[in-house]
């Protein structure tokens, strides 16, 4: 069986206002490239936000999210 080689470095489950600061110290800095970064959230409100400020790929599923990602951080209440 072959190992899935994750394609983003950083996923978000939850894309509130902890996400976001954490989300643009991280590409403001340039720790990582937007490209490298991915965001699921239940609100498209805040999804689009997401995608429209930092152009970071935008997950349908947690578990999407979860399978496609090298590191999570769980951003909920």
């Amino acid at each position: 069986m072959t190992a899935m080689i994750p394609d983003h470095k950083l996923g978000f489950i939850g894309a509130g206002n902890m996400a976001e600061a954490i989300c643009r110290g991280v590409i403001n800095s340039e720790i990582l490239k937007s490209s490298e970064v991915s965001a699921c959230d239940i609100s498209t409100d805040r999804t689009d936000l997401f995608a429209r400020e930092f152009d970071i790929n935008i997950s349908n599923s947690c578990g999407e999210l979860v399978r496609s990602s090298q590191v999570v951080l769980l951003a909920v209440k």
